[in-house]
């Protein structure tokens, strides 16, 4: 049976933080700029742009937005769930993060459709459909069970402190083991190359310095990594379907709910390239 999902964009003040609290209705979110910290029932997870996360009608669940403003965009289903939803039946997860491109990129394809005037989006649409697949799907050549902490810790430092130029040898260095074997332990447990890791957390830079509006898309190419404009053009238009300047431009058009302090009031878009 196809279901009606609800989009909104909203933004969060920096420092911000919710109390434990649930939802009445099944969330799927992307992060569009800035960084938040998630908990539910005492685990964390950093989130950072280009994360995406599914929770369930009634996850109690506490977050943390900053430093800085985060925008963040919505998926939700009034009177649904997310078992009818995905139709994935006892494996349907309740409350899960994604910070793979293949899980934002159809979601950043909605963000440009609701920017153009859309507000609704049918469950069997193929850009729902392709986000809902990414999020249940399994990396082909993961293993199973939990990957060793050291290698958690190795994954999360990596995100945390990333920075254009960083390189598998630095990573590797820093926690002290050699690069091919983390390179192996990371397509083993993780399901993608520790080089893949690199790409997407480039990705994910220069998604929120576009998101942000306060540099030239030069700057963002260079900060982030990339050859030159032309190279970041190429690559986010692979992702989002549009190139980055028409992105920033098009995000003028969304109405982003303002929830500081409690506080829900419209914002017209971007205003001078920012939030």
């Amino acid at each position: 049976m196809t279901q009606t999902l609800r989009f909104r964009a909203s933004v969060y003040e920096g420092q911000l933080r919710q109390p434990p609290h649930a939802h009445d209705h099944p969330q799927i979110s992307l992060v569009l700029s800035g960084r938040l910290r998630e908990s539910v029932r005492g685990t964390d997870v950093l989130a950072g742009s280009l994360s995406v996360v599914v929770k369930d009608t009634g996850v109690m669940h506490e977050d943390e937005f900053g430093p800085g403003r985060v925008a963040v965009a919505q998926l939700s289903l009034p009177g649904g769930s997310l078992r009818d939803l995905m139709g994935t039946g006892d494996r349907t997860p309740v409350w899960h993060w994604s910070h793979h491109v293949s899980v934002a990129s159809p979601f950043m394809r909605l963000v440009t459709r609701a920017a153009c005037g859309a507000t609704m989006f049918a469950s069997d649409d193929t850009d729902v459909v392709d986000v809902l697949a990414a999020i249940t799907s399994r990396p082909q050549t993961a293993t199973r069970g939990a990957p060793p902490r050291w290698l958690c810790d190795a994954r999360d430092d990596l995100r945390e402190t990333w920075r254009a130029g960083t390189r598998v040898s630095d990573v590797a260095t820093r926690i002290g083991v050699h690069p091919v074997y983390l390179a192996r332990c990371f397509r083993r447990w993780y399901g993608h190359s520790v080089s893949d890791e690199l790409r997407m957390l480039r990705q994910r830079a220069a998604t929120d310095a576009i998101v942000a509006g306060q540099h030239t898309l030069s700057a963002v190419a260079h900060a982030a990594g990339y050859a030159d404009e032309a190279h970041l053009n190429r690559e986010f238009r692979n992702m989002c379907g549009v190139a980055p300047g028409r992105f920033r431009r098009l995000l003028g058009n969304v109405d982003f709910q303002d929830w500081t302090s409690g506080c829900n009031k419209r914002l017209r878009g971007f205003k001078s390239g920012r939030l």
